[in-house]
């Protein structure tokens, strides 16, 4: 269209790709305001209500906890939960089945990988390099992980990590994107850095997971870290998800 379209002609063009587009109809499947020109842009704080869980949730409440109480942790797959929806959400993140599993908070999950990572590097190693730019939670928790485990803590941006990790880093923590500024990071670089300096990769995908393209399979990304309550529409207070790679499993 030419750049001296009136405002009239745009709008029209777009609203004829926006109802050309393929995803056009995934509006429906969502709770958002009963006017079409409603546009939610908010995702990356809480992700829409999608239609079918109100009475997901009823039945839950009603049926699996009220009448079948502890019969459901068998019955109706709770025991099970965690590892069953892990396995749904991995082809989202370019996961095989059987590497994620779905629990606690980001922030739980991220020192977990943190302290995880450590001590599979061995006690030679005694850095950690953290994402100078993450978001603040990160920083606190790769510092809680870093105290405990006896390492010091180095923050640099991601531009500077493969250059940054060496011989004494254990591992690197690091965003797939900036929160602030939605710039991709090189994930797939950081990652061949860290290994070749024999180090572990611990990406967190909040910003990411459901929302872009995630490759961790094939990137080689040891440990990952997502919420579940932001583009996967998880609801207020859903878990959230950490990928650890089948090679390091036990």
């Amino acid at each position: 269209m030419s750049p001296d379209a009136e405002p009239a002609d745009l709008q029209r063009e777009a609203l004829r790709l926006d109802g050309a587009d393929k995803l056009a109809d995934r509006r429906d499947a969502f709770v958002l305001d009963d006017s079409p020109e409603t546009v939610y842009l908010d995702g990356n704080s809480l992700g829409a209500l999608p239609r079918a869980v109100p009475d997901r949730l009823a039945h839950v409440v009603a049926h699996e906890w009220g009448s079948m109480r502890i019969r459901s942790w068998t019955e109706s797959g709770w025991w099970e939960a965690p590892e069953r929806i892990g396995d749904r959400i991995a082809p989202l993140v370019g996961a095989a089945p059987g590497q994620v599993v779905v629990g606690d908070s980001t922030s739980v999950n991220v020192f977990k990988a943190v302290v995880g990572a450590v001590r599979m590097a061995g006690e030679e190693r005694d850095e950690v390099l953290v994402d100078a730019t993450t978001f603040p939670t990160d920083g606190y928790l790769a510092a809680s992980a870093a105290r405990l485990t006896g390492r010091t803590l180095r923050p640099v941006t991601p531009a500077e990590m493969p250059a940054a990790v060496g011989p004494r880093t254990a591992a690197v923590l690091v965003n797939h994107v900036d929160y602030r500024t939605g710039e991709l990071h090189d994930l797939p670089g950081i990652t061949a850095a860290a290994h070749a300096a024999g180090a572990y990769l611990i990406a967190d995908l909040c910003h990411t997971a459901g929302a872009l393209p995630v490759e961790l399979d094939a990137r080689g990304v040891d440990f990952a870290v997502g919420c579940t309550y932001k583009y996967l529409n998880g609801g207020p207070g859903s878990p959230a998800f950490l990928y650890l790679r089948r090679e390091h499993q036990a």
